[in-house]
């Protein structure tokens, strides 16, 4: 599930925007979706703080994706 979200993701940055395939669904979400979900300030990420600077989270931390 993983390769496959990470072979069809397009990052439209200057929209923000995410935009991947399961199957034949299509689902996009906003950098600010993302940084709700995985529990990131969204303000804090628009002042360039790198991805290896963030905490880690714990594997039951992780949030469940259904569809």
């Amino acid at each position: 599930m993983i390769c496959l979200f990470y072979a069809t993701l397009e990052v439209r940055a200057k929209k923000e925007k995410l935009i991947w395939m399961i199957g034949t669904h299509r689902f996009e979400a906003t950098f600010k979706d993302l940084a709700v979900v995985v529990g990131l300030s969204y303000h804090k990420m628009k002042w360039g703080k790198l991805v290896a600077d963030l905490p880690m989270l714990l594997a039951n931390e992780l949030p469940e994706l259904h569809y």
